[in-house]
C-alpha cells in the first residue's frame, strides 16, 4: 500500500533517545477524591463520571489533563478535568529511577449519595419491557430526557446506555451504538451486574472490531476471558482475539475508519485510537486535520498533518495511543501497515 512518493519518518529520529522496555514500571494512581457533580446536575440528583488521561512526571504531579469521555452527558467533561488535578500517583519508573509517563488515563466518579429513584428505575423497567416487545419508539419515549434530567445513580446511568445501545443498534446507528455500550461497559462494566454485564462486555468487542479498534479488544479479551461466560459473546464475524492478534503478527496491511467528533470541553474535533502496528498513515482525508499527536508510555510527540507520510514509532515507546485533532465531522483512514516482507 505504499507508494514510491511515500515518505516514512522515523519518530526515534526527532527525539532523543528513547527509553528502553527493561525495568520500566508505569505510574499508579493512589488517590482520586470522591467528588459531588456540577450544580446544576447534582440538583438533579445526576451522578455520574469522566475518563481523564494524564501525564505524571517524575514528581508524580499531573499534567496536561485530556477529557476522553464522559457519562451519562457531556456536563461532566469540565468537572472532570479540573478533578484530574486532584489526582495523586507513584510516578513510572525506569531501573529505579523515577520518570514521566504520558496518556495514563484513569475514570473519576462524582457522586450525589441520594436514595436511587424508585421512579427512574420504573422508567428505565418499562423501556426494557418494550424493547423486548420492538417497540422500539415506546422505549426511546419512555427514556426521553433522562440523561439530563435526572435523577439518576451510576448504576442507573450505565444501565440507561445500554438501552440507548440497543435502540441505536435497532435502528443501524453505529456510531451512537458504540459510543452507548463503552459508556455502558466503562471502568470493565463496573456499573453494571449479571448477565447484563456480560452482554455489554460482548457489544463493547464488537463495536471495536467492527471499528477495527484491535488493540482494545484483544485487551478487553484478555482481561475478561476467565469471567463466567464473559469470553463467550466476544466473538465477531468468525473473529475470536486469537485471530485477530495473529491477524495483528501477519504482513497485511489494513485501514481504520475515523471521524472526528467535537471534543469536550474544548473547540473543534478530536478522534482517539490505540495502534497494534507501529508503522501509520492517513488517506482519503475528507475536512480538515490540524495534527496528530502521538502518547506513548515513555514519549510522545506532536505532528502537523502531511499527505503521503506514514510514521514509524519506535517499539521502546511502549503502548502508543494516536490522537487527531481538527474540524468536527472529519473522516479519514488510518492505515496500520504490515510488516515489510
Amino acid at each position: 500500500m505504499r507508494s514510491g512518493s511515500h515518505a516514512i519518518v522515523a519518530l526515534v529520529a526527532l527525539l532523543a533517545p528513547a527509553l528502553g522496555h527493561a525495568g520500566f514500571e508505569p505510574a499508579k494512581r493512589t488517590h482520586a477524591p470522591e467528588l459531588k457533580p456540577p450544580a446544576q446536575l447534582a440538583g438533579a440528583g445526576i451522578e455520574g463520571w469522566a475518563l481523564v488521561c494524564v501525564s505524571v512526571d517524575p514528581a508524580g504531579k499531573v499534567l496536561d489533563p485530556r477529557v476522553v469521555e464522559v457519562s451519562p452527558n457531556d456536563g461532566f467533561a469540565k468537572a472532570g478535568k479540573a478533578a484530574a488535578g486532584g489526582w495523586k500517583f507513584r510516578p513510572a519508573q525506569q531501573d529505579g529511577t523515577a520518570v514521566e509517563q504520558f496518556d495514563v488515563c484513569g475514570i473519576q466518579l462524582f457522586t450525589v449519595g441520594a436514595p436511587i429513584s424508585a421512579e427512574t428505575g420504573a422508567k428505565l423497567d418499562e423501556a426494557e419491557r418494550l424493547l423486548d416487545e420492538d417497540d422500539v419508539d415506546g422505549a426511546k419515549r419512555t427514556l426521553q430526557g433522562l440523561e439530563d434530567e435526572g435523577p439518576l445513580t451510576l448504576k442507573q446511568g450505565a444501565r440507561l446506555q445500554t438501552l440507548i445501545y440497543r435502540i441505536a443498534a435497532e435502528a443501524e446507528d453505529q456510531p451512537t451504538a458504540i459510543r452507548a455500550i463503552e459508556r455502558a461497559s466503562m471502568g470493565g462494566g463496573r456499573f453494571l451486574d449479571g448477565e447484563t454485564r456480560v452482554n455489554a462486555l460482548g457489544a463493547k468487542f464488537h463495536g471495536w472490531v467492527t471499528e477495527r479498534h484491535y488493540h482494545d479488544a484483544i485487551d478487553l479479551f484478555r482481561t475478561f476471558e476467565d469471567l463466567e461466560g464473559g469470553a463467550k459473546p466476544m466473538v465477531v464475524h468468525g473473529k475470536t482475539a486469537k485471530e485477530i492478534r495473529e491477524l495483528a503478527a501477519g504482513n497485511s496491511s489494513y485501514t481504520v475508519p475515523a471521524v472526528l467528533t467535537p471534543a469536550l470541553a474544548d473547540d473543534g474535533g478530536v478522534w482517539r485510537h490505540r495502534p497494534l502496528r507501529r508503522e501509520l498513515g492517513v488517506r482519503d482525508v475528507d475536512g480538515k486535520i490540524e495534527a496528530f499527536s502521538i502518547e506513548c508510555d515513555r514519549r510522545k510527540m506532536r505532528l502537523d498533518y502531511q499527505e503521503d507520510v506514514s510514521w514509524k514509532i519506535p517499539e521502546s515507546w511502549g503502548d502508543c495511543t494516536v490522537y487527531a485533532e481538527g474540524d468536527p465531522g472529519t473522516t479519514f483512514e488510518l492505515i496500520e501497515y504490515g510488516p515489510e516482507e
